[in-house]
């Protein structure tokens, strides 16, 4: 094996580490949400939203930008995500499906 051809298995190494995180970890705030291209589609169309939508967005947003917790409850780090992450999953579906009975 060369330099050239080590250095490129050690670079695609270190990359499939990378996409493997990436997998991981998902969410709404890094653009790469469940259901992202809903929700984008809906943001593009100056979609009006729910004020139940608009306070869970600004919970998820506060808790990824600024780690406030929107529960009492000691919850860890990776249950709060999960939960968040179910939550806006399950809001942008219903607010998906109530933008599609709207315009189509």
């Amino acid at each position: 094996m060369t330099n050239t051809e080590a250095k490129h298995q050690i670079f695609m190494e270190a990359h499939e580490r990378w996409l493997a995180n990436q997998a991981k970890h998902y969410g709404y705030n890094e653009n790469c949400g469940k259901y992202q291209d809903d929700l984008n589609e809906m943001v593009w169309a100056d979609w009006d939203f729910t004020e139940a939508h608009e306070k869970l967005w600004s919970d998820y947003i506060r808790y990824f930008e600024e780690g406030v917790s929107p529960y009492k409850a000691k919850l860890s780090k990776k249950e709060i995500e999960r939960r968040l992450e179910k939550k806006m999953d399950d809001m942008v579906q219903a607010e998906f499906k109530r933008y599609m009975k709207a315009n189509y």
